[in-house]
């Protein structure tokens, strides 16, 4: 009850079922100890009414520290929104996160932080939102993947996508064929899972949105990354730990999002079975060697099937 009481709930379960769930655990170590109890005691009136004398007093105990627990987080939520606290944040600080967010919205200065020779590629890619004259899906077949500039215009892109209903994903790098890098992703409430095709040799990103997500428009742009361009074999578990290193790489100084971190503890992450099959899909053909010893394949072999 006390852990019900200060907001603690059984994975996608109400406040009844977590109760009987909570207590189901208590039970566990508690009724052997009283079967014990029960057989070294003497059971005489005194040690009825010490019970009943304990039971109340752990109840008043109990209730006491639930509403203590309840009060507590909001006045230490509400201290942190003073000015008096928002001012003590140093100017150095505030001048490295003011030079990241003038990074992530400036298309030129990424490309001119990439080093030779993929600089010049993408300079020399087609400035567009879809590649012309690719076939199937945008985004979903490999021979349709979404333009965009660099490595870092990778992440920006995916870091600024959202779902139908503006849910935030996450996502991690599968790997890459043919110059086409695969990316897993899950919405920060782990309903939605999906994996998309990027082409990172364009001067710019796409404006377009794959179907059933959205891109946020320039005002809602993040300065955070919510992912990597690296493999994290437990996605999106320990992510945090990976966008860290990534940003490290990146920016030269490690970040890890708070909304990350806190998606990942406060939901439940369990691939589908549709999107499992697709991902084994693309896994054995990241994995299968070709002649020449290198781990690329024909990307005709990714392509989605109904």
């Amino acid at each position: 009850m006390f852990a019900v009481g200060t907001g603690w709930r059984a994975p996608q379960k109400g406040i009844l079922t977590s109760v009987l769930i909570g207590t189901c655990y208590a039970a566990v170590p508690n009724v052997p100890i009283y079967l014990v109890g029960s057989w070294l005691g003497d059971p005489t009136s005194t040690s009825a009414a010490f019970t009943v004398v304990a039971s109340v007093l752990g109840l008043i105990t109990f209730g006491s520290l639930t509403l203590i627990r309840r009060i507590w987080p909001q006045q230490s939520s509400n201290a942190k929104v003073q000015p008096a606290d928002r001012t003590r944040v140093s100017p150095d600080v505030k001048e490295v996160f003011g030079k990241l967010r003038r990074l992530m919205a400036n298309e030129n200065a990424q490309n001119e932080r990439l080093p030779e020779p993929i600089r010049s590629e993408v300079r020399r890619g087609v400035n567009c939102d879809e590649i012309p004259e690719a076939v199937g899906e945008f985004g979903r077949d490999p021979r349709n993947p979404i333009p965009v500039n660099g490595p870092l215009g990778e992440l920006i892109y995916l870091s600024n996508m959202r779902t139908a209903d503006s849910q935030q994903i996450m996502f991690h790098r599968l790997g890459s064929v043919s110059k086409v890098n695969i990316y897993e992703t899950v919405s920060f409430d782990g309903a939605t899972w999906d994996i998309f095709f990027l082409h990172q040799y364009h001067p710019r990103k796409s404006r377009r949105a794959p179907a059933g997500y959205q891109l946020v428009t320039a005002a809602e742009e993040n300065s955070l990354l919510f992912g990597t361009n690296a493999f994290v074999k437990t996605f999106p578990h320990y992510l945090p730990d990976s966008i860290a290193k990534t940003s490290e790489r990146v920016f030269g100084f490690r970040i890890r999002p708070p909304q990350v971190r806190d998606a990942i503890s406060s939901a439940i992450f369990e691939r589908p079975t549709d999107h499992r099959t697709r991902l084994d899909v693309v896994m054995r053909v990241l994995k299968r060697p070709t002649p020449s010893g290198h781990l690329a394949s024909d990307p005709s072999e990714l392509t989605p099937t109904e």
